[in-house]
């Protein structure tokens, strides 16, 4: 294997634990093993249609990138200011974008988004990774 690599067989990395051959080595001490990060601060994500902005704070997540394929929104109705996006925009869940892909209703993700929905509607913006049980890393 190349430089990073656990040797075949396996070996103890310089944070103590035990990597099977072929996995990659860590660089530090510090690392934990089978560690996921959350989204980093400074990231940019949609937080409105056709408006981006920089994450303010580690682990929190933009609630319109979070709910938008699942909502209607009233941007027709809106104007668009450049660099600012669309003045009073307003979105609503539909009950019939909260399916899976076999078609089956879930109650509990359309309930979480239409808080998601609500927040967004009152001027928030971003919300803590923590709050989102459906969030990939918040999966036990």
């Amino acid at each position: 294997m190349s430089a990073g690599h656990a040797r075949k067989g396996g070996e103890v990395g310089i944070n103590r634990d035990f990597y099977k051959g072929g996995q990659y080595l860590p660089s530090s001490e510090n690392t934990v093993k089978g560690m996921q990060n959350g989204p980093k601060k400074g990231t940019k994500k949609q937080i409105a249609p056709y408006t981006w902005g920089v994450q303010p704070e580690d682990n929190l997540l933009s609630i319109y990138d979070r709910i938008e394929h699942s909502v209607i929104d009233n941007r027709k109705e809106c104007q668009y200011v450049k660099g600012q996006g669309f003045t009073g925009i307003q979105v609503e869940v539909l009950e019939s974008l909260c399916c899976d892909y076999e078609g089956v209703f879930h109650p509990e993700w359309y309930a979480f988004r239409v808080e998601l929905a609500r927040r967004f509607n009152s001027g928030e913006r971003w919300f803590p990774m923590s709050e989102d049980p459906f969030y990939y890393l918040n999966q036990k």
